[in-house]
């Protein structure tokens, strides 16, 4: 029941990295997101962002992302890295029916976003996710000079997602196109 985001490490924006963390076993349940904020993405379960060497396991997500009101195009997801994260593991959580606004997208269970590289997503679970079940993706606009590289998911499953954003699907996979 928080507003912008349930747990949030590193940054996401040049600076300090954070080093060497766990996440595990928390339930992050209805954050609803910041209903003034339009311009950046709120309302997710996790972001991992500015991080390396980070693990998030035998976690849940549900029911985040009701009340963002931003079209931007980023955000919210249940469990995420971006800006920079390298080298994290996601593995054993569940994201289900995280949400997103109508017209908008995200609302996914997963994501390995923009500038994030060397990163896992293993034996997870999404479903009734409004967005995609998982989402890999570069983004416009860069937090860093860092690149989406070498990122890879295994033995995870998808069931019932994509039910409001169309054309996501299981898992969607995006980039802009000069990258």
């Amino acid at each position: 029941d928080n507003g912008s985001t349930g747990i949030h490490t590193g940054r996401e924006t040049d600076g300090e990295v954070c080093y060497n963390t766990r996440i595990a076993f928390c339930k992050l349940y209805d954050n609803a997101g910041d209903y003034g904020n339009r311009y950046n993405h709120s309302g997710s379960g996790i972001i991992i962002a500015g991080a390396d060497q980070t693990i998030v396991e035998f976690c849940e997500a549900a029911a985040n992302g009701w009340a963002q009101r931003q079209y931007n195009v980023n955000g919210p997801v249940g469990i995420w890295c971006c800006c920079d994260c390298t080298n994290a593991v996601f593995r054993y959580n569940i994201a289900r029916y995280n949400r997103t606004q109508p017209g908008a997208v995200d609302g996914d269970g997963m994501d390995v976003d923009g500038e994030s590289n060397n990163c896992l997503l293993e034996y997870n679970y999404t479903y009734g996710n409004e967005g995609s079940g998982y989402l890999f993706c570069e983004f416009y606009g860069d937090c860093t000079d860092a690149l989406w590289f070498h990122n890879s998911m295994r033995y995870c499953v998808s069931f019932e997602d994509d039910k409001r954003v169309g054309n996501y699907g299981a898992l969607a996979i995006s980039s802009p196109e000069d990258i």
